[in-house]
């Protein structure tokens, strides 16, 4: 069902990627409990499909409350934590939080890049929106510098 529920959010079906995602969240929460890594993930893609829908009011809650328990029971060095911190920073920028999203973002292109070598693209795109928000154009250029070669510049945020 999870498996399905990710192709269903790769292809835009947010209607059948969500009663999915909701389904696979109640019974990691059953049977695995709300820390485990299983039901975290869950959380998740839930908020990803909300976020997706600009339903941000949805995907706050789930989002926050994932990236606590994450940050307790995985710590700072997970890619779950890191997603996380993104896809809330995201939320934030959304709704023109820039102060809040900028230290997430900030700290989830900072795990990026230790995890993987390079901030994610979608992490630094979101900063450059927000560095150009406010009229810091320097920071903003500094980060589209860092943009990967292989970053689509089409790809939906």
């Amino acid at each position: 069902m999870a498996a399905l529920a990710d192709v269903y959010l790769e292809q835009k079906r947010y209607d059948n990627a969500e009663k999915l995602c909701q389904d696979v969240l109640s019974i990691r929460r059953d049977k695995l409990g709300e820390e485990h890594p299983h039901t975290l993930d869950s959380m998740s893609k839930l908020a990803a499909v909300y976020i997706n829908q600009e339903r941000y009011r949805e995907a706050e809650p789930l989002c926050r409350t994932a990236l606590e328990t994450c940050r307790e029971v995985l710590g700072a060095d997970s890619l779950l934590t890191v997603v996380l911190m993104n896809n809330l920073g995201r939320i934030y920028k959304e709704q023109k939080r820039y102060d809040e999203a900028l230290e997430l973002l900030l700290e989830a292109a900072e795990g990026h890049a230790h995890l993987e070598g390079e901030p994610h693209h979608r992490t630094v795109e979101h900063l450059i929106d927000i560095y150009t928000a406010q009229g810091r154009l320097e920071e903003a250029e500094k980060w589209k510098a860092k943009l990967p070669e292989t970053a689509d510049p089409n790809e939906k945020k």
